[in-house]
């Protein structure tokens, strides 16, 4: 369960759940407990959003890297993304992603062995980019 900053419990799963139909997800972790808004780290299936990419007529892409920068595939997220928004509040909704240019692994320590992902590495692992890209601090105005 994610708390957000307002107070408003949040269950990721079927928000996760839902974001990871699309042909060309292959991870979703939901976060923003203690955060004002909720937000996703999302990864990429290489081989699947190559296959994908192919059917749309483009051309595949060469890595993760690559496919993490390719506007279809940004634009497919966005689409995945606002469909698992449709069925929670807005409070609820994720409301910034991230497309990581790698995926989670049991090797890298941000899954399990039997694949459940590892929240606390993972948003340890992302923190700089949580902090810096994600939840970026509103700076003060001067009156």
């Amino acid at each position: 369960m994610i708390i957000t900053a307002g107070g408003k419990n949040v269950s990721p799963g079927h928000l996760e759940t839902t974001v990871m139909t699309s042909p060309v997800v292959a991870q979703c972790l939901v976060i923003g407990d203690r955060k004002p808004f909720v937000a996703a780290l999302i990864t990429l299936d290489l081989e699947d959003a190559n296959a994908w990419l192919t059917s749309q007529g483009a051309k595949p892409a060469a890595d993760l890297e690559e496919l993490s920068k390719n506007p279809i595939v940004a634009a497919e997220v966005e689409r995945i993304v606002n469909k698992a928004n449709e069925g929670v509040s807005r409070a609820e909704s994720i409301r910034k992603f991230e497309i990581l240019p790698d995926e989670f692994t049991s090797e890298n320590g941000m899954l399990t062995p039997s694949l459940k992902t590892r929240r606390k590495q993972i948003v340890d692992h992302y923190q700089k980019l949580i902090d810096t890209v994600i939840y970026v601090p509103r700076k003060k105005s001067r009156q």
